[in-house]
């Protein structure tokens, strides 16, 4: 159903305008994912080919993740919990 797909980062629409975006991260719960910034952002772009240059790697793709803070409800969860990825993963955490 529903929270099946939210939960495997399925939108409940094609898009979303910025007010429902807002009021769902203001509600916590989930994380933000915008997937390869690197098309759209320039200033990622070029960090992106730098990393592809100098790892040598085919392919380098650039995600940005917007957590909300984690409420002080234990029963509320927010963003992501513990994990693993299956690929080579560099963070860059500005907050938080």
């Amino acid at each position: 159903g529903h929270r099946e797909k939210e939960r495997n980062g399925m939108l409940p629409a094609k898009k979303l305008d910025v007010p429902t975006i807002h009021k769902a991260m203001s509600q916590g719960h989930f994380s933000l994912i915008v997937n390869n910034v690197q098309h759209w952002w320039g200033s990622v772009a070029n960090v992106s080919r730098s990393l592809r240059h100098e790892t040598m790697c085919g392919y380098v793709s650039c995600n940005l993740y917007l957590t909300p803070p984690a409420s002080k409800d234990e029963r509320v969860k927010s963003g992501f919990e513990a994990h693993y990825d299956w690929m080579d993963v560099v963070v860059l955490q500005l907050e938080g």
